[in-house]
């Protein structure tokens, strides 16, 4: 196209990297050219990542996609001393990579997506120096309402969250735009800067990729359900972190109850816990076990701490019974691979908050057996609640009726990154540049 205006995504995070963060900006570079812009990828040399990386994961990238590559400070060593966080090792190289492409082209925005987040901050630089109006990405919140309340001074979490407080308003206050996962992400930042207006946020979930499981079935055919001699498999695919954890307990003690009910249930159910750690060396840090042991069920879960490779992950869940998905206890999380998990076309379980856009997507596709929660995840009016439905949808081996996929064709990375398209269109033919300071 001749009118193609042009954006640099700065993502620290990309292919071969195979953490959760890499594919909302995959997506976008996938579909962005059929809505008008040429997207460049700044992110950082693989050498410089220190998860396992997932080479596979590059069949999906288009195959005309620019992708300039800056060095980083050298992470640290397991159980050694340096800096972990990519975003902050990478801040600088990146800095100097973007003004160089940005002095050498005309480029038309920057858009600078997170975690990690201290590269947010380049935004500001390219804005002031420059000229060249940016847009900020969430994933997760960059300053944690978690965090606030639980980081105790002086530990690694106060600090990380410290450095949120002062550095997330230099990248957030000169933006043209700011784009999340969520209304609750939104609604979080809107909070911190009263200058600020709903109109400057845009709330833009993670895509579903059906053509990602066509690609599955062409590169290595998958088999469907493995479960056999009548068990029931159900596979939670994903991180476990501190938020979470009243859920899991909750659902852990629903599982106890199962056992001293339902014998003819639990004796068949298998729940495996998969990538539950984000450390590089994940192997024996286990999160779910110990707490299954003091539920006494430990013999019907397991755990592999351990990421699988993307592509992996998701022929694990085609090969699954039923799929098991566990909320959080602050409303803004939405849950990145619910529509992975819906295009999966297992039974899905749910434990969402009631406020999440999970919640109320699970609820309006009719895509999956969904337990809501308010504050009241641990009481035990709500664990009777978890029980129950569990066990009907054990009885049942799934979920309940027909997806309605019309909803869930909303929210497809093409569509989502047509409004994203939109956003930019707004910003890049706009004489404001930036919001309110």
């Amino acid at each position: 196209m001749t009118d193609q205006k042009t954006v640099v995504i700065v993502a620290p995070s990309f292919p071969p990297s195979g953490l959760p963060p890499v594919h909302r900006a995959r997506q976008f570079t996938r579909w962005l050219p059929e809505f008008g812009w040429k997207p460049v990828v700044l992110t950082v040399a693989p050498e410089f990542y220190q998860e396992k990386l997932d080479t596979e994961l590059l069949n999906l990238l288009p195959t005309d996609l620019e992708v300039i590559r800056s060095k980083a400070f050298k992470p640290k060593k397991p159980g050694g001393w340096g800096i972990g966080d990519l975003g902050l090792r990478s801040v600088l190289h990146l800095w100097l990579a973007l003004r160089k492409i940005c002095r050498e082209r005309k480029i038309d925005l920057v858009y600078l997506t997170c975690p990690p987040n201290f590269q947010l901050i380049i935004g500001r630089f390219v804005r002031a120096e420059l000229g060249i109006p940016y847009v900020l990405d969430f994933t997760d919140p960059w300053v944690s309402d978690w965090l606030t309340a639980n980081a105790k001074p002086f530990t690694k979490l106060w600090f990380a969250h410290l450095s949120a407080l002062l550095l997330e308003p230099l990248a957030v206050r000169r933006a043209a735009h700011i784009t999340s996962v969520s209304e609750g992400t939104n609604a979080g930042i809107l909070r911190r800067y009263k200058n600020l207006r709903e109109s400057d946020f845009t709330a833009i979930p993670i895509g579903g990729e059906p053509e990602v499981f066509q690609y599955l079935n062409t590169s290595k055919p998958t088999t469907g359900s493995n479960h056999a001699n009548g068990s029931f498999r159900l596979v939670y695919l994903g991180a476990m972190w501190e938020a979470a954890m009243p859920v899991l307990d909750s659902f852990l003690e629903a599982v106890k109850l199962l056992k001293a009910r339902r014998e003819d249930l639990y004796s068949k159910l298998k729940v495996s816990f998969i990538g539950t750690s984000y450390r590089p060396d994940a192997r024996g840090y286990y999160q779910v076990l110990s707490q299954a042991q003091e539920k006494g069920v430990e013999d019907v879960v397991d755990e592999s701490p351990e990421r699988l490779p993307f592509l992996e992950a998701l022929r694990t869940l085609t090969r699954a019974d039923g799929l098991l998905m566990l909320g959080s206890i602050e409303p803004h999380y939405t849950a990145s691979r619910l529509l992975p998990y819906i295009h999966s076309k297992r039974p899905i379980f749910a434990l969402f908050h009631r406020k999440s856009d999970s919640a109320d997507l699970l609820s309006k596709s009719n895509a999956g057996m969904l337990v809501s929660y308010d504050n009241d995840i641990q009481s035990a009016p709500k664990i009777e609640q978890i029980y129950s439905s569990l066990a009907e949808f054990l009885s049942q081996n799934g979920g309940p009726g027909p997806v309605t996929w019309d909803i869930v064709d909303r929210y497809s990375a093409k569509e989502l990154t047509k409004i994203l398209a939109s956003i930019f269109d707004g910003v890049a033919g706009s004489s404001r540049r930036a919001l309110h300071s």
